[in-house]
């Protein structure tokens, strides 16, 4: 009788045991929620027209629009045309990272352009730039509405 109640503790044993691990098993594959992966995209907040009030070091003050689209050649990349007025043909890439943008130098139209920008809010993007044409550094800042 003794071997019995033995065994039974065993199967009793072995089956918690199968239990536990596959608890274990199962919350190892839950998803992690901790993570900031909500789905969305940093660049949908800039994606639309902006009003630019433009300062120039060249040219003085102008106000003109752009124009931002996804760049759908990069996951984290937007498309802006006619930055620093240069015509809605023109298109000047730029990196998005949260509220902050970076400028990698390029040429647009003929000028070397390069710099940075903040989205502060959906009412506020800025942009502090440099170009060159060949000839002339030009050091530019935009707030964009």
């Amino acid at each position: 009788m003794k071997n019995v109640k033995r065994k039974n503790i065993f199967r009793t044993a072995d089956f918690f045991s199968a239990v536990a691990a596959m608890m274990l098993f199962v919350s190892a594959c839950e998803k992690d929620n901790s993570s900031p992966d909500s789905g969305s995209d940093d660049r949908d907040k800039y994606i639309r027209a902006w009003t630019c009030n433009e300062t120039s070091q060249q040219q003085g003050t102008s106000t003109y629009s752009i124009t931002i689209s996804k760049d759908n050649t990069s996951p984290d990349g937007i498309i802006v045309k006619n930055f620093y007025n240069l015509g809605n043909a023109t298109n000047t890439i730029m990196i998005v990272d949260g509220n902050n943008v970076a400028i990698n130098s390029q040429n647009v139209s003929g000028n070397t352009i390069s710099g940075t920008g903040v989205y502060h809010n959906s009412s506020l993007l800025t942009f502090s730039f440099t170009t060159y044409d060949g000839i002339t550094v030009d050091t530019v800042s935009i707030s964009a509405h």
